[in-house]
């Protein structure tokens, strides 16, 4: 799903459309609550139409484009980095270290799982439905900057919890119609899942109140 970044937080370009409907709400909440739905049902249609074009026009394909040869550059100013240091030692006991932060960063990473299909989205809202468990879904893209550096917040607030909960990745790209379902308008944004039900909700990088969705 096409984004666009505004200071420390991403919206999705298909929320614009719910954005510049505001102006219309004063209308909106006076109409009856079955044109509500309508409108509702309508703006989401409109939005996953939106997405669908943009993507079809290669949006995505040459915003990937782009970030991979920016990552080239990158690479190569490492590699010339690394060789213009000539007089760059490895201590032992600094690669030790370097190797223990390594593994406990992959540990903490691996609490949090990557919906790879929407079959397992489905799956883990039954399982919350039917066990009376809960979890946090977070919402991203591999474009949100933003996302990028509040992650590591989200994965020490992961690794500290003293609930027994499950977490979850969802990029935005790839499940829009499960951003759209549960208005998600902004990135980051944080949903916390009980009993199949929303029960905490996040947007943007805000430390205090996603620590909130912990307690409990």
């Amino acid at each position: 799903m096409p984004i666009i970044c505004i200071g420390p937080v991403c919206v999705p370009i298909t929320a614009i459309i719910p954005i510049l409907l505001f102006v219309f709400q004063p209308i909106y909440v006076r109409l009856p609550t079955s044109y509500q739905r309508k409108i509702d049902d309508g703006i989401k249609r409109l939005q996953l139409a939106l997405n669908r074009c943009l993507r079809r026009i290669g949006w995505n394909n040459a915003q990937k484009k782009k970030k991979k040869k920016d990552d080239d550059y990158r690479d190569m100013d490492d590699r010339d980095d690394l060789d213009d240091n000539e007089e760059n030692v490895t201590h032992p006991d600094r690669a030790s270290s370097s190797k223990s932060n390594e593994t406990e960063n992959s540990a903490n990473d691996s609490m949090i799982k990557d919906l790879l299909i929407e079959e397992d989205w489905n799956a883990l809202m039954q399982e919350s439905k039917t066990n009376h468990t809960a979890f946090i879904a977070y919402f991203t893209s591999s474009w949100c900057k933003p996302c990028k550096a509040f992650y590591p917040h989200f994965v020490d607030l992961c690794r500290k919890s003293q609930i027994n909960m499950q977490y979850i990745k969802v990029d935005i790209d790839e499940f829009d119609e499960i951003a759209l379902e549960h208005k998600v308008n902004t990135l980051p944004t944080f949903i916390k899942f009980k009993n199949g039900q929303q029960d905490g909700f996040v947007s943007g990088p805000d430390q205090e109140a996603l620590a909130q969705l912990y307690q409990n």
